[in-house]
Protein backbone atom coordinates (compact mmCIF):
# COMPACT_ATOMS: atom_id res chain seq x y z
CA UNK A 1 0.00 0.00 0.00
CA UNK A 2 1.00 3.43 -0.94
CA UNK A 3 0.66 6.71 1.37
CA UNK A 4 0.78 9.82 1.02
CA UNK A 5 1.03 12.43 3.41
CA UNK A 6 0.33 16.09 1.56
CA UNK A 7 -0.88 19.25 2.84
CA UNK A 8 -3.02 21.85 1.67
CA UNK A 9 -2.20 24.12 -1.82
CA UNK A 10 1.30 21.85 -2.12
CA UNK A 11 2.14 21.92 -5.85
CA UNK A 12 4.57 18.91 -5.15
CA UNK A 13 2.04 16.82 -3.01
CA UNK A 14 -0.33 17.30 -6.57
CA UNK A 15 3.07 16.55 -8.95
CA UNK A 16 2.99 13.09 -6.58
CA UNK A 17 -0.34 12.02 -6.38
CA UNK A 18 -1.08 12.98 -10.38
CA UNK A 19 2.00 10.75 -11.33
CA UNK A 20 0.84 7.87 -9.28
CA UNK A 21 -2.93 8.37 -10.67
CA UNK A 22 -1.28 8.44 -14.11
CA UNK A 23 0.83 5.07 -13.16
CA UNK A 24 -2.54 3.46 -12.05
CA UNK A 25 -1.41 3.36 -8.77
CA UNK A 26 -3.80 2.97 -5.61
CA UNK A 27 -3.04 5.35 -3.09
CA UNK A 28 -4.15 6.47 0.56
CA UNK A 29 -4.14 10.13 0.87
CA UNK A 30 -3.21 11.84 4.78
CA UNK A 31 -3.78 15.27 4.31
CA UNK A 32 -1.47 16.67 7.30
CA UNK A 33 -3.08 20.21 7.17
CA UNK A 34 -6.49 18.27 8.72
CA UNK A 35 -5.31 15.53 10.60
CA UNK A 36 -3.08 16.68 13.63
CA UNK A 37 -2.32 13.34 14.92
CA UNK A 38 -1.01 12.45 12.13
CA UNK A 39 1.20 15.83 11.67
CA UNK A 40 2.53 14.70 15.13
CA UNK A 41 3.47 11.54 14.20
CA UNK A 42 5.69 12.36 11.42
CA UNK A 43 7.06 15.31 13.33
CA UNK A 44 8.05 13.25 16.25
CA UNK A 45 9.98 10.89 13.68
CA UNK A 46 11.76 14.32 12.00
CA UNK A 47 9.51 14.84 9.04
CA UNK A 48 8.47 17.93 8.24
CA UNK A 49 8.55 18.53 4.47
CA UNK A 50 6.29 17.19 1.92
CA UNK A 51 4.95 15.45 0.19
CA UNK A 52 5.84 12.16 2.35
CA UNK A 53 5.74 9.38 0.47
CA UNK A 54 5.52 5.70 2.32
CA UNK A 55 5.35 2.29 0.49
CA UNK A 56 6.06 -1.45 0.80
CA UNK A 57 9.95 -1.28 0.08
CA UNK A 58 10.87 2.33 0.97
CA UNK A 59 9.65 6.08 1.79
CA UNK A 60 10.85 8.76 0.63
CA UNK A 61 10.04 13.19 0.76
CA UNK A 62 9.28 15.69 -1.72
CA UNK A 63 9.22 14.89 -5.78
CA UNK A 64 11.86 11.87 -5.69
CA UNK A 65 11.83 11.23 -9.58
CA UNK A 66 13.74 7.49 -8.45
CA UNK A 67 11.14 7.14 -5.40
CA UNK A 68 7.76 7.61 -7.95
CA UNK A 69 9.96 5.12 -10.81
CA UNK A 70 10.41 2.32 -7.97
CA UNK A 71 6.33 2.32 -6.89
CA UNK A 72 5.82 2.21 -10.37
CA UNK A 73 7.73 -0.89 -10.83
CA UNK A 74 6.70 -2.41 -7.76
CA UNK A 75 3.08 -1.91 -8.62
CA UNK A 76 2.24 -1.57 -11.73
Amino acid sequence: MVTVYSKNNCGKCSFVKNNLKQFGVEYQEINVDENEEERAKLKAQGISSMPYVEYDGGSFTGVDIAGLKAIKEKYV
